[in-house]
């Protein structure tokens, strides 16, 4: 449990910097194709608002850890400091992820406007 916390802990920055890089490649590679890029089309893959929603689910996951009342549960208190910082990864590569995905909606706006 303590190497998953930190294996999550380690990258959930840079996979949603990655997830956001991929989507920037293929927006890119759509508008030289002169493919229309709209809102409309949603999956699973696309940034938002998954990237945001599963920053949100690191971050709620290590919300236990910062309980103000002490807590005699064995798990919990091994892992309390692990969980605290996947915590902080969560809230920082949610506000990284929030501001990636409104920034490429603009962009995915633009590019079906110039269309």
């Amino acid at each position: 449990m303590f190497y998953l916390i930190v294996l999550i802990t380690l990258t959930i920055v840079p996979v949603m910097i990655g997830w956001w890089l991929v989507v920037l490649r293929h927006l890119n590679r759509r508008s030289e194709a002169g493919i229309r890029t709209g809102p409309s089309r949603w999956h699973v893959l696309r940034y938002g608002p998954m990237a945001p929603l599963v920053s949100a689910a690191v971050f709620f996951g290590g919300l236990p850890s910062w309980s103000v009342f002490p807590t005699s549960d064995p798990i919990l208190s091994s892992v309390g400091l692990p969980l605290m910082v996947m915590t902080v990864s969560g809230f920082t590569a949610f506000v990284i992820s929030t501001v990636l995905w409104v920034a490429t909606s603009a962009l995915e706006r633009s590019i079906a406007d110039s269309k």
